[in-house]
């Protein structure tokens, strides 16, 4: 039996000097890609798996986790059951499968994950039920990464870590389990999301309607593009950056009584960020979270309606439901 230093690979640390120059700095990447089942939740399914004494697991995951666990338990000799929705890529579900551990696919519009794996706990109360984030042995697991980072003496180490794509953004929540504090994002496929590990939410009642909009535009969420020509090419080559914002701009009639007007005013002269829903003729619903510049200046010509501009600049990605 391979102890966890002994059954891992070590991280991989890429220097690039593309991006070296790019930005006048001396940068070193520290990559999972290269462990076991392609992340490093094999650091944190292993430890798991060597420490615990029961020879049965079960877990929830949408494949990074599940499949690490998976082959976790098939070099250590134990059985396995992922929770997995049935929306799960078909190659995660395959390398669960393959590993020799059971997948068990559920719609999460029917029953939700925890509420499943609560259900196979009591069908195998001998099995041990592990979390892939609040467990003492995953914490343990994930944490030897930054033992090997320590090793490397760097200034200054960033990190990405969490279920970032959902980061500022509006979700309608369903199978709410107050009890197990858990949700789900109704019609998101986090299918390739990382991982939630910590966080907040809040519930967002929307409040005033703005009955003076006149019109809508949108812009941004183009990329900056970062430019990777070498010596030897007769042509640039560029690779997409970071997107830009998505900006609405709304035209409206100018009423400084209005009370949403007045709302937008107030979001915009105290910089608070404000969630927004946008309902369309068809029954559509756009929803997002971001900033207000609302001046409440009024524009127009003579013998014309006046009016005035809000503009929202999106903190996050907007979200759009067809129901």
């Amino acid at each position: 039996m391979k102890t966890l230093a002994e059954a891992t690979r070590p991280t991989t640390f890429i220097e690039s000097s593309k991006l070296r120059d790019h930005l006048g700095l001396d940068i070193t990447i520290a990559t999972e890609t290269f462990q076991h089942t392609g992340s490093f939740k094999f650091r944190a399914a292993y430890t798991l798996a060597l420490n615990v004494e029961k020879t049965e697991i079960i877990a929830a995951s949408s494949g990074n986790f599940g499949q690490a666990l998976a082959y976790a338990c098939k070099l250590l000799g134990k059985k396995c059951t992922i929770v997995m929705p049935s929306t799960s890529a078909m190659v995660k579900v395959d390398a669960v499968r393959g590993f020799g551990a059971t997948a068990d696919l559920i719609d999460t519009a029917k029953i939700g994950r925890s509420e499943r794996v609560a259900q196979l706990a009591a069908e195998m109360p001998n099995a041990y039920v592990a979390s892939a984030y609040n467990d003492k042995f995953v914490i343990d697991g994930n944490s030897t990464l930054g033992d090997e980072l320590a090793d490397k003496d760097f200034d200054v180490v960033i990190t990405a870590v969490g279920m970032h794509q959902v980061n500022g953004r509006v979700f309608r929540v369903a199978n709410v389990n107050g009890a197990g504090n858990t949700f789900e994002l109704e019609g998101e496929n986090t299918t390739a999301y990382d991982t939630f590990t910590s966080g907040t939410a809040e519930v967002i009642t929307f409040g005033t309607t703005a009955a003076t909009f006149t019109g809508v535009t949108a812009s941004g969420g183009d990329y900056d593009f970062i430019d990777t020509t070498t010596i030897h090419a007769n042509i640039r080559t560029q690779i997409p950056g970071v997107a830009s914002a998505a900006t609405y701009t709304f035209e409206s009639h100018w009423d400084p009584a209005d009370a949403a007007l007045a709302a937008l005013k107030s979001a915009s002269d105290n910089q608070a960020q404000r969630a927004i829903r946008l309902t369309f003729p068809n029954g559509y619903k756009l929803v997002g979270t971001g900033y207000i510049g609302c001046s409440l200046l009024p524009t127009g010509n003579a013998q014309d309606k006046v009016s005035t501009s809000v503009v929202m600049t999106l903190f996050g990605r907007p979200t759009l439901y067809t129901t």
